[in-house]
């Protein structure tokens, strides 16, 4: 399998959680087996020159709750962040993808990086239009990536650490 077919194969799985932690997780699996098959319609990130392709991990709890999502916007969001991750490790690393149940009736979804990471002043700027850490790029992926979330009553959070890695976290409601 090559490269960019393992980027896919791993952005429709992290969509469909579902096929990552297989039929223990009913309730969040069959809402998002159900909602989130997107695959035909999100575009398949196009990382060209990393020199070695990640290793990805998942994980879920054995009971999540279905979430309250719109299928394409957090396919969207998730496409954008993903994309971030894999151009933060142009030389491999893990791209870990977690979810937990978390107070208030919501659902966290967690990308995590090996990367190259980002400073305090980058992180200050990260959801602002057009502001970028990647000599390519529009600057907007985590801009359109926040208002999505928003849009489904849920927030994103990212922390880093220069030479260490980056995690997004993505809090949904619950259905």
């Amino acid at each position: 399998m090559s490269f960019f077919d393992r980027v896919a194969t791993f952005a429709t799985m992290t969509l469909g959680i579902a096929a990552l932690v297989g039929a223990s997780t009913p309730g969040f699996a069959s809402q998002l087996d159900q909602s989130l098959n997107v695959s035909p319609s999100v575009p398949v990130p196009v990382i060209p020159d990393l020199a070695a392709a990640p290793a990805e991990t998942a994980a879920a709890p054995a009971a999540l709750p279905a979430v309250a999502i719109d299928r394409m916007l957090i396919g969207r969001a998730l496409t954008n962040v993903i994309e971030n991750a894999l151009h933060a490790m142009p030389n491999g690393g893990t791209l870990t993808v977690d979810a937990a149940v978390v107070p208030d009736q919501m659902v966290q979804l967690r990308v995590t990086d090996t990367g190259i990471g980002m400073d305090a002043d980058a992180i200050a700027k990260i959801f602002e239009p057009y502001f970028s850490t990647k000599a390519i790029g529009t600057g907007l992926g985590l801009t359109i990536a926040k208002r999505n979330v928003e849009a489904n009553q849920g927030t994103i959070a990212v922390t880093s650490e220069k030479g260490r890695g980056t995690s997004v976290t993505m809090t949904l409601p619950q259905a």
